[in-house]
């Protein structure tokens, strides 16, 4: 290899490594770094007439891959301590919640307020009565949060999440905050 190569592919490996704020003029944007986030928040829940309500406490993992500048999937996972009264008496369970959420952004700088709607699955451990005795439940829903930069891969979020299942009858209600890494 020449040393003409050699400085070439040094210079490609440079422009690699660039971060994605900084591009030559009339260059299409870069897509912001795919990362992943830890969030820990509250939960309520309201399973209709019949069935308990209770609140507890949410952990979750979520995983930012970004589809262009504007656009986020995120599959998420979270873990759901929820304390319930029934029957005049107090119960605690645990319940698992992974969702696909599409979700838009509005990067204003350092901050990125968001907003989008999920698709998954609720799922009840073999003690819990979940809507028809189910052990999975389909949910829906829908959230809102903002994203703030606190260096180029480092940040803090802070959400609220609301999910349906059996219908619109029963929900859950999410308001969580946490740390965000980019890869």
């Amino acid at each position: 290899m020449c040393g003409c190569d050699r400085i070439g592919m040094g210079l490609l490996a440079l422009l690699f490594m660039l971060p994605s704020g900084v591009r030559a003029q009339g260059e299409p944007e870069l897509l912001p770094a795919p990362g992943f986030a830890l969030v820990a928040g509250v939960v309520s829940t309201d399973f209709g007439d019949d069935d308990p309500t209770g609140d507890g406490v949410v952990f979750g993992v979520r995983l930012d891959l970004p589809l262009g500048s504007h656009l986020v999937l995120e599959p998420s996972g979270e873990r759901l301590a929820l304390d319930y009264t029934r029957d005049g008496g107090e119960e605690t369970s645990v319940r698992w919640q992974a969702d696909f959420a599409l979700r838009g952004e509005l990067p204003l700088g350092r901050v990125r307020p968001f907003a989008g709607g999920s698709l998954g699955a609720l799922l009840w451990p073999g003690e819990a009565r979940a809507p028809e005795d189910d052990f999975v439940t389909a949910t829906y829903g829908g959230l809102a949060g903002v994203a703030v930069s606190l260096t180029e891969r480092i940040g803090v979020r802070g959400e609220v999440r609301l999910r349906w299942l059996d219908g619109l009858e029963s929900r859950t209600t999410t308001l969580a905050a946490g740390l965000y890494w980019r890869f």
